[in-house]
């Protein structure tokens, strides 16, 4: 049994749990002077925040992430891992925002393509 929440430093973790599939797009980034860990790089913390809105503060805290780092994405990963991800969800959220930021991009017609009915 895993516990969802862990306190240290009087700091609370919340633990999100991915199957095999949605494990990817991370790399070791240097916490202190001796040790990396690995964290997700910008696009896929865009693709799991865009999978569990609830979880990251909302669409709107979402929505304004992707409006500041618009500079520092890359929209071609971003697509690819919204490829790899398979979440119909994502790709609507996604396509949703870039629309109503008014962030013109090659992806979005691949996203209206990818998109389903329901």
């Amino acid at each position: 049994m895993r516990p969802s929440e862990i306190k240290i430093k009087d700091i609370t973790f919340q633990f999100i749990y991915h199957n095999e599939n949605h494990f990817f797009g991370e790399k070791k980034i240097w916490i202190d002077d001796f040790n990396k860990v690995q964290c997700s790089d910008l696009e896929k913390t865009l693709v799991d925040c865009l999978f569990k809105p609830d979880c990251t503060g909302g669409i709107v805290e979402i929505a304004k992430t992707i409006h500041e780092t618009r500079d520092k994405i890359n929209f071609k990963k971003l697509l690819d891992y919204t490829k790899k991800f398979k979440s119909q969800a994502v790709v609507k959220r996604l396509g949703f925002l870039l629309e109503i930021l008014a962030i013109e991009n090659e992806i979005i017609p691949e996203l209206l393509n990818m998109k389903t009915d329901s």
